[in-house]
């Protein structure tokens, strides 16, 4: 039989206490949470910057549409210096996103003849990037497919610019991967008909 010795309660009650402020200590339980939830954190914050750049990358590729259309409808007249100007606005209107292989700009010029005629691609001119892409609008000297069901009168003329662009994430996920946006614009001359094929100046 093991008497209870004085020894024996204080090492008792030592044994106790630690295990009691073993129990009690909450100095690391912090970093664990905080290990714990970083992921999450990440992930969030990984996915607002995206969702941020991806909504930012398709508001200029809207303008980049609107503001091509307008800069070549004011011309009187056009030429290939006239358009590649017009494509190096570009630039300045997609930063801070890089254009190059990841962009393409299609100037159409589109008109119509008689009431009863189909509109027709005048001429068509592609810069700003080298990104691959065809009209959704046509080919020159054929029909015109009018965007957004808009339908041309007699004799009228439009010029249509449309922007492609690839939209690559910092980080590929399940939510944000490589994708293409489109946005179209139209825009009716300002001194009269752009319908006569660009030459060199």
């Amino acid at each position: 039989m093991i008497k209870n010795s004085p020894a024996l309660r204080r090492n008792s009650r030592r044994l106790l206490a630690r295990a009691r402020a073993f129990i009690q200590e909450h100095r690391g339980a912090a970093m664990i949470e905080f290990a714990m939830i970083l992921p999450v954190l990440s992930l969030l914050a990984v996915g607002g910057a995206e969702a941020g750049r991806y909504v930012l990358a398709q508001q200029k590729v809207s303008r980049m549409a609107s503001n091509i259309s307008d800069l070549t409808s004011r011309e009187p007249a056009l030429s290939n210096q006239d358009i590649d100007q017009v494509f190096d606005a570009a630039e300045y209107i997609m930063s801070p996103f890089d254009i190059g292989p990841s962009t393409i700009i299609i100037i159409s010029s589109v008109s119509k003849d008689g009431e009863d005629d189909d509109p027709v691609v005048n001429w068509q001119r592609s810069g700003a990037g080298s990104l691959s892409n065809t009209s959704r609008v046509g080919v020159p000297g054929g029909s015109a497919s009018m965007p957004n069901g808009v339908e041309l009168r007699a004799g009228q003329d439009v010029i249509i610019a449309e922007s492609f662009y690839r939209f690559e994430p910092l980080v590929s996920s399940a939510l944000f991967r490589d994708s293409q946006m489109y946005s179209v614009a139209m825009t009716v001359p300002r001194f009269g008909a752009l319908t006569a094929n660009p030459v060199d100046e």
